[in-house]
């Protein structure tokens, strides 16, 4: 009996999913267990396995498509099955039925005799292609979403003019999965956060000298001075939701990292109880994981204050977008040597611009001031890091 392909509930809050790779071609055999098809959700990319061994006899749902949790998105059986006789079943099964072969995907719609399905049809209407002069290249003259691609390629091949070899001059990325919402949850954030920046120079000398002794990175440096400043001034860790501020007893520190699918801010648990030497293990290990394309939608919960590090990359100093509804983050910039005015002497010294946004409908000015000297200080006077056991 032919089985289903369907999309797992990834669980924690998902809604939907985008189709972005189809790691066996249609007619492909494939062993129950085998990567199928790779999702990706708002916050992570992951393999879907097949349910069972045979043939990839359809693809229902071609890549770019929006999907939801227990959706079908392909069937598998033997060559000799006819699958226009089967339905979609219950509990992944695809079963005989009598009913028209239309039925064998609900999530199929016939509107003004357009075969397609409704993630086909968004793109479509998103890009101004008429469905009724695109061509269906699939079963029974389902348009698929290459159908639509090209569609969207050649309406803007009458806009941008291609090149002699008949290539355009422009790529196209599409913006969905993480990509978009990234974009989607920056541009919420701009839209309703009021927010503001301010910036310290940051003495780095000791903090040098001590990682000839604990040879950890700059972040977890500044993460662990962050931390001890919160103690002082709770409202930094803090969330605005509705109508309510929440301070939050608990630091789940989330710690920028740059993956091939873009900045990921994933989040370390109760980092407040946490040593410098477990921070940056904590640290280097979401590090990998999102290098790996290894993070799951666990390693996103519950941040309630972010630290994030451009300064590894060459930026002098930057204005960090708030990762709401926390209501700050911390930006590093890189740690520099240059001349410094010491007691009225100049000399040569490594100096940091440490960052803080916050939002003002939340903390007001003279606490988030105080917030970032206070941050500053512990990191110009850092020996306590070592002689403390824990991070209470």
């Amino acid at each position: 009996m032919a089985t289903a392909v369907i999309i797992p509930d990834i669980g924690h809050g998902m809604v939907s999913a985008t189709i972005v790779d189809w790691l066996v071609e249609e007619g492909s055999p494939v062993d129950a267990g085998d990567p199928l098809l790779t999702v990706e959700t708002e916050k992570v990319t992951t393999d879907v396995m097949s349910p069972s061994s045979g043939l990839l006899r359809r693809i229902i749902c071609p890549v770019g498509s929006e999907v939801t949790p227990n959706q079908v998105v392909g069937i598998i059986g033997e060559l000799e099955e006819n699958l226009d006789e089967f339905s979609l079943g219950g509990a992944g099964e695809v079963s005989e039925s009598t009913q028209p072969a239309e039925a064998a995907a609900p999530e199929l719609e016939r509107a003004n005799k357009i075969l397609a399905v409704p993630a086909v049809k968004r793109v479509a209407k998103e890009n101004n292609i008429n469905l009724t002069l695109v061509h269906g290249s699939g079963p029974d003259g389902r348009i698929m979403m290459e159908d639509v691609d090209r569609a969207i390629d050649a309406q803007k091949s009458a806009v941008h003019p291609v090149s002699p070899a008949g290539k355009t001059d422009y790529d196209v990325i599409p913006l969905i999965g993480i990509r978009k919402t990234i974009a989607e949850r920056l541009s919420l954030s701009k839209r309703t956060v009021a927010d503001v920046t301010t910036v310290a120079e940051v003495h780095m000398d000791e903090v040098r000298r001590l990682r000839e002794q604990v040879k950890v990175s700059y972040t977890a440096y500044v993460v662990r001075a962050v931390i001890k400043a919160t103690k002082e001034f709770p409202i930094l860790n803090s969330s605005l939701e509705e109508d309510r501020i929440i301070v939050h007893h608990a630091v789940n520190m989330g710690v920028a990292v740059a993956t091939g699918n873009g900045l990921m801010v994933p989040v370390i648990q109760n980092a407040g109880e946490m040593t410098l030497i477990e921070l940056s293990e904590a640290i280097n290990r979401l590090g990998e994981k999102g290098r790996n394309g290894e993070l799951t939608q666990e390693d996103f919960e519950g941040g309630t204050l972010t630290v994030t590090n451009s300064g590894t990359f060459g930026s002098l100093f930057f204005t960090p977008i708030i990762n709401a509804p926390q209501s700050a983050v911390i930006g590093i910039g890189k740690v520099f040597e240059t001349p410094v005015v010491r007691e009225g002497r100049v000399a040569v010294g490594w100096m940091m611009h440490l960052c803080l946004t916050y939002d003002h409908r939340v903390i007001d000015g003279e606490p988030a001031v105080k917030f970032l000297q206070a941050v500053k200080k512990d990191l110009e006077e850092p020996n306590w890091m070592i002689e403390t056991s824990s991070g209470k």
